[in-house]
């Protein structure tokens, strides 16, 4: 099981503490009761696609389920939606409508592999390699939004979640934009290779039937608390 940084749904191991999330605590209590050992290993967006296909891994926890990735990949267990927004810089007005991040001169920030960068290809136009997408191969997504402060960028990309960790972590120089009216909503699930469909609907079931669980319930409520509007369960 492939883990990526994406809080609340899964967070990276470290040393001497396992992986963490509603996502993580849902494959614990299905180890448990079905008695499977599941092994997790911290990994980037970018190595997610390459890992599954090679066969390192069998699952990645967890990323957005859009047309792009579902051209090659399945996906299990898409049990959350989430809301896309962007950090601009405090002092800029520019980002009003969707139409504002197709414009030639905007420049893009978001993480190799991930939503925004997806986002920014096929919908906003910024074509990879160019001037106007800046990529970075980081688990540490709040490096984005030092780009926009810095002027590196103009508006960086991301779930609204981690766009509210990274103006909290980058301060006042930046300021969350779509928050209300977002960029996209999509679905949040695990991903597997398109071969896989007797694992994607046994984790499926599973994982719906353990989330009925009065404990994970109720961390799935503190959460969504947390993340008024930019959160929803299916």
């Amino acid at each position: 099981m492939g883990i990526i940084p994406f809080p609340p749904f899964t967070q990276h191991s470290q040393e001497g503490v396992g992986p963490a999330g509603l996502y993580v605590n849902l494959l614990d209590a299905y180890g448990r009761t079905n008695g499977v050992e599941v092994k997790y290993r911290n990994i980037t967006n970018e190595q997610s696609n390459r890992l599954l296909r090679d066969g390192t891994l069998d699952v990645v926890a967890c990323l957005y389920r859009t047309p792009r990735r579902e051209r090659d990949f399945d996906f299990a267990a898409c049990l959350f939606a989430a809301t896309i927004g962007a950090v601009v810089r405090a002092s800029d007005d520019r980002f009003t409508g969707y139409g504002d991040l197709m414009k030639s001169d905007v420049r893009i920030a978001a993480c190799l592999g991930e939503i925004g960068a997806e986002l920014a290809v096929d919908q906003f136009g910024a074509e990879r390699g160019s001037p106007r997408l800046v990529e970075l191969d980081t688990v540490d997504v709040a490096h984005i939004g030092y780009m926009v402060a810095a002027g590196v960028a103009d508006v960086a990309i991301t779930d609204n979640i981690t766009c509210r960790q990274i103006v909290d972590r980058v301060g006042p120089a930046v300021k969350h934009a779509f928050n209300v009216f977002p960029l996209y909503v999509g679905q949040i699930g695990l991903l597997l290779m398109r071969d896989r469909e007797e694992l994607r609907d046994h984790l499926t079931a599973e994982l719906k039937r353990l989330r009925t669980g009065t404990e994970l319930t109720e961390e799935e409520r503190q959460v969504f608390e947390s993340y008024d509007g930019m959160l929803q369960a299916l």
